[in-house]
């Protein structure tokens, strides 16, 4: 997929030889203020568990937890305590830096250098004079195609189902805790579960609606590319033309036998707010009773 990707940033400088500079794209700019952002929160949340584990090491999930003299452990003797505090620390930036590398720079990423593609290649075809320059444009967009066959081939079985799963998830039980136990915990471990809300509600809007765009704008180029085609007319090469244009298909970004759509971001937010408001609702009623 890398090498993929490569070969299409020189196919786009081939593109754009001779031609106006290219502005950077909203999506593109949202993509990287997202990642800059979603790094800073995983940095910050590992920094965060090193120092729980060293004012708390009796909080739980920790394992220090387990030990019956955990109110007693002191960091300043060398003990069994400082191996388990680096097998800890391993642990929050194994999961935490390594886990997030995968999902930013392979799904959140690639989204945006297919919108990019995308954008680059429209402008391409409305600027095209003749027979050979469509040709070319459908060329591109086959190759944009046999990407997007790499992009789905690494995520579509791991990494999207797995976040479609997660991220919903996060964004309920954030949302819970927030508002309802607020006052339960101190701070500033609280502050953890808004900055992870603020992540995972990113997630679920903008990244699953700039994957649903992935489908809708490739529409969009194939009917360009159409009518461009029968608006300059090229004869007997224009039935081998539109032959082309036919035989590539609208791209999506899949997970598991589905892909996502235009829809998919409400629906997750829909489900999301529906469970919330259920816990609510459970938890008030058992505070009453």
């Amino acid at each position: 997929m890398h090498n993929g990707c490569c070969r299409m940033e020189i196919c786009k400088r081939w593109i754009l030889q001779r031609k106006p500079t290219q502005k950077t794209s909203m999506e593109t700019k949202l993509i990287k203020l997202f990642v800059h952002i979603t790094y800073y929160t995983v940095y910050i949340m590992v920094i965060a568990m090193i120092g729980l584990i060293l004012l708390d090491p009796c909080s739980p999930p920790f394992l220090l937890s387990m030990r019956e003299d955990c109110a007693s452990i002191k960091w300043t003797r060398i003990g069994f305590q400082h191996f388990i505090f680096l097998f800890e620390t391993w642990m929050n930036i194994h999961v935490y830096i390594g886990g997030t590398l995968e999902i930013v720079h392979a799904l959140f990423v690639g989204i945006a250098c297919l919108l990019n593609y995308f954008e680059v290649l429209g402008r391409d075809i409305g600027l095209a004079e003749g027979a050979t320059d469509l040709k070319k444009c459908t060329q591109v967009y086959r190759s944009i195609q046999i990407l997007e066959k790499l992009f789905n081939g690494y995520l579509m079985v791991g990494i999207v189902p797995t976040l479609m799963l997660l991220m919903p998830a996060a964004q309920v039980l954030t949302q819970f805790v927030s508002i309802m136990m607020h006052a339960d915990i101190p701070m500033p471990s609280f502050l953890m579960f808004p900055l992870v809300w603020l992540n995972s509600v990113m997630t679920n809007i903008l990244v699953f609606t700039l994957a649903s765009w992935v489908n809708n704008v490739s529409t969009k180029i194939l009917r360009k590319q159409v009518d461009a085609i029968v608006q300059q007319g090229y004869g007997a090469r224009r039935s081998v033309l539109m032959k082309e244009v036919k035989a590539c298909t609208a791209l999506k970004i899949k997970f598991g036998s589905n892909f996502i759509d235009g829809g998919t971001p409400l629906v997750i937010q829909n489900f999301c707010l529906n469970q919330t408001l259920s816990l609510i609702l459970i938890s008030s009623a058992r505070r009453t009773g």
